[in-house]
């Protein structure tokens, strides 16, 4: 998962109470705190195993169009950064039973 993406949706974590998938990297490394943040438990996939965390490939994947793997983001305009999470984040999701990120987040900021 992306850190802008980790950030956005901490909130969303708490409120829904599922579970968070993410890989075995060091930015992910202290279980017991990230659920603590969470509040939902975190499991960890094995190495080379993208399709037990189909959804943050995916994003991933979408991502690269712009963004190819690789890119030196300290070189890439922060507009342009910020241009492409808008539109990552107004895709439609099944996980998010048909909303966008943008309406999810709008429906959880309505209700808080």
């Amino acid at each position: 998962m992306t850190q802008f993406q980790t950030r956005r949706n901490h909130a969303d974590q708490r409120e829904r109470k599922g579970a968070a998938t993410t890989d075995n990297g060091c930015e992910v490394s202290h279980q017991k705190a990230l659920e603590r943040i969470l509040g939902c438990p975190v499991y960890y996939t094995r190495a080379y195993a993208s399709y037990e965390k189909g959804a943050v490939e995916n994003v991933n994947r979408i991502i690269r169009r712009w963004f190819p793997k690789g890119t030196d983001f300290s070189k890439v305009p922060r507009e342009d950064i910020l241009a492409v999470e808008s539109i990552v984040n107004s895709i439609h999701r099944l996980s998010l039973k048909g909303a966008s990120a943008h309406e999810y987040h709008s429906r959880l900021a309505k209700a808080a």
